[in-house]
């Protein structure tokens, strides 16, 4: 099972869609820093992008930009794009897509089945699946049989009194996600200690949400028929 990560693009969830569309960027920061994969993406993504300006400039003129920032739906800066195509900054993932527009689908399918890195602009680098696994699955019914995703903020929890299933659970996140994910124990007044993995991360979130259809809170306490699978 393949999903698109297109899908999680969903303007009509925040209202500040600026930062809804920066979440979802498809190219770590290019620096020096960047660990080999990384730098590597970068400097694909930012030859690519150099090409298309370079093409798009001759044959429809320096305001081709304009029509492709206004394409996104939301306000940006008149300048930008000059940060992604120097690869100063991650550039969104719809923005990548919308460059469809502009006669580059083949190009993109190309360039984009290669990526593996899915990041924010100032937060960590994270690595999200485009297909249902095995280790996913595992996650999936991990959170569905002992775990939830919280109503207030962005976080996948996961508490049981076994720290081998906790710890199977961190290694899998981690592993899937492709980040370092902790795990903790707890011992509340009364009670057996439990050991909990919780993680806090918009993308991961609505992986499980937007994609996989996980309902929000816990399970237990979603009867509604429509959040069942």
């Amino acid at each position: 099972m393949a999903f698109d990560l297109f899908e999680l693009h969903d303007s009509t969830e925040d209202s500040n869609n600026r930062r809804l569309l920066r979440v979802y960027s498809v190219l770590s920061k290019f620096n020096a820093k960047a660990i080999p994969a990384q730098a590597e993406q970068a400097a694909r993504i930012n030859l690519f992008l150099k090409s298309v300006n370079k093409k798009l400039n001759k044959n429809i003129g320096f305001y081709w930009k304009e029509m492709w920032i206004q394409s996104l739906g939301c306000s940006f800066a008149k300048g930008c794009y000059k940060d992604w195509f120097r690869g100063k900054t991650s550039i969104p993932l719809v923005a990548i897509n919308n460059l469809r527009l502009f006669g580059f689908q083949e190009d993109i399918e190309e360039l984009i089945a290669d990526c593996k890195f899915f990041c924010s602009t100032t937060g960590p680098v994270f690595n999200l699946p485009n297909e249902l696994n095995e280790d996913l699955a595992y996650l999936l019914g991990a959170i569905l049989g002992d775990g939830h995703i919280c109503k207030q903020g962005y976080a996948v929890r996961f508490k049981v009194i076994e720290k081998s299933l906790a710890e199977k659970f961190r290694q899998k996140m981690s592993k899937v996600f492709f980040h370092e994910i902790r795990m903790k124990e707890r011992t509340e007044s009364g009670r057996q200690t439990q050991f909990c993995v919780d993680y806090g991360d918009k993308p991961i979130v609505r992986v499980f949400t937007k994609i996989l259809k996980v309902p929000v809170g816990k399970i237990q306490h979603n009867s509604n028929p429509k959040n069942s699978f």
